[in-house]
C-alpha cells in the first residue's frame, strides 16, 4: 500500500495531555455517496487511541446520551458537540469528516482522505487537527487505507503528547502484575525489526527500562513513558528469562509517520 501524506499539529502536548484523561469520539461526517463511511472511521480512530492508554467513553453511552438530548451527531455544530461531551464527563472530544471514499474503475481502484480536530470541552480550544491522504489510487480496501492514514495521524500525536516515542523497536509487549510486581511480558515481535536483532524473545519478562524498574508503576502510560525510546536512541532492557537474568541493548529505527 502507498504511504500516505497526513500533517498534523496543534498546542496539546506532553505539559498537558494528562488534563485530557477521558476523551469521547462523535461520529464522522460520511464522504458523499458513501454512508457509514465516517461512523467506520470513528471506530478506527476509538481502536487507535485506546492503543495509546486514552480512555474512550463507550459507543453504548454516546448513544444513550445523544438519545436524551435529542441531538443528531450528522452535521452537529460545535456547541451541541461540546454539550455532548461534558455530559459524557469527557475532557476533550474528537470530531472529523472523511471527504473522499470512492470506489471506481474495473480494477476497484480507490481514494480515501480524511480529517480529524480535537476540541477541549471546556473552552472549545482546538487541542489537535489533522489531515491525511492516499495520492496514489491504490486496490486495497477502502477501510485498510482509512485506518493506514489515522495510524499515522495518531502517531503523530502520540509523539507530540508523549504518548509515543519517535522510535520503534518492534515489539509488542503487555503489562503484567505478579506478587505485586509489575513487568512487560514479551507476546510477539515483527521480524527483522531491532527488538528481535538485539536478541530479545517471546516470552521474556521486562523488568526495568534504561535502569528504571517497573515493579511499581501505578498506570500502563507511566510504563509506557519509562520505555519510551527516541528514533536512533538505545534502550537498555532487563530482563528475566526462565531462570536467568540478562542485559539486551537495542537501538531504535524510525516511527513510520514522523
Amino acid at each position: 500500500m502507498p504511504e500516505p501524506i497526513v500533517s498534523g499539529n496543534g498546542p496539546i502536548n506532553r505539559d498537558n495531555i494528562d488534563r485530557y484523561r477521558t476523551m469521547a469520539v462523535m461520529l464522522f461526517e460520511d464522504a458523499a455517496g458513501a454512508p457509514g463511511s465516517g461512523s467506520r472511521v470513528a471506530g478506527i480512530v476509538t481502536t487507535l487511541m485506546l492503543d495509546l492508554d486514552v480512555h474512550m467513553v463507550e459507543r453504548a453511552k454516546l448513544d444513550e446520551v445523544l438519545k436524551e438530548q435529542v441531538i443528531q451527531l450528522t452535521h452537529a455544530d460545535d456547541a451541541n458537540v461540546l454539550k455532548v461531551g461534558k455530559l459524557l464527563g469527557a475532557q476533550a472530544i474528537i470530531v472529523g469528516e472523511v471527504q473522499q471514499w470512492e470506489q471506481y474503475g474495473q480494477e476497484r481502484m480507490h481514494s480515501v482522505s480524511l480529517s480529524v480536530r480535537m476540541i477541549d470541552v471546556e473552552t472549545g480550544l482546538l487541542l489537535f487537527s489533522g489531515e491525511g491522504h492516499l495520492t496514489d489510487p491504490t486496490s486495497e480496501d477502502p477501510e485498510s487505507s482509512a485506518r493506514l492514514i489515522v495510524h499515522r495521524l495518531l502517531t503523530r500525536f502520540g509523539s507530540q503528547t508523549g504518548l509515543l516515542g519517535s522510535g520503534r523497536i518492534g515489539v509488542n509487549w503487555e503489562l503484567m502484575e505478579e506478587q505485586g510486581v509489575r513487568f512487560y511480558l514479551v507476546r510477539d515481535m515483527r521480524s527483522g525489526l531491532p527488538a528481535e536483532k538485539a536478541g530479545l524473545k517471546v516470552g521474556d519478562r521486562i523488568v526495568a527500562c534504561n535502569g528504571a524498574s517497573l515493579s511499581s508503576v501505578k498506570a500502563e502510560r507511566d510504563a509506557k513513558r519509562l520505555c519510551q525510546v527516541g528514533a536512533g536512541e538505545t534502550l537498555q532492557l532487563e530482563i528475566r528469562r526462565t531462570d536467568s537474568s540478562m542485559t539486551v541493548v537495542v537501538t531504535a529505527g524510525q516511527r513510520p509517520g514522523l
